[in-house]
């Protein structure tokens, strides 16, 4: 099924099978750091993100095991950098450019 999303002022398009079974919420980890600032429903989440950390979503939001699960990146957990856009349907053109 093909919906809409609000994220902010951005309208997302978002496909959603319900017949493929989501890991979330049962394998939260209940113990991570900052664990208090995320609250989950039985068919959505809000989480807080503290500072000085990053949430980590996979791309296949509906089957990847990320922040929601394990919690929050660390500032100083991040090591690397972009250098090279690999797929951004709002700007093809710019598919393989070199990130300064």
């Amino acid at each position: 099924m093909a919906y809409k999303e609000t994220l902010g002022e951005h309208i997302h398009d978002a496909l959603v099978q319900p017949e493929a079974q989501s890991v979330y919420p049962n394998q939260v980890d209940d113990q991570f750091p900052y664990r208090n600032n995320c609250v989950y429903g039985e068919d959505e989440f809000t989480c807080t993100v503290p500072e000085g950390h990053y949430f980590a979503m996979g791309d296949n939001r509906d089957r990847s095991n990320d922040s929601r699960y394990w919690g929050f990146v660390p500032d100083r957990n991040i090591v690397g950098r972009a250098f090279m856009i690999w797929w951004n349907f709002d700007a093809l053109k710019r598919i393989g450019e070199s990130i300064k």
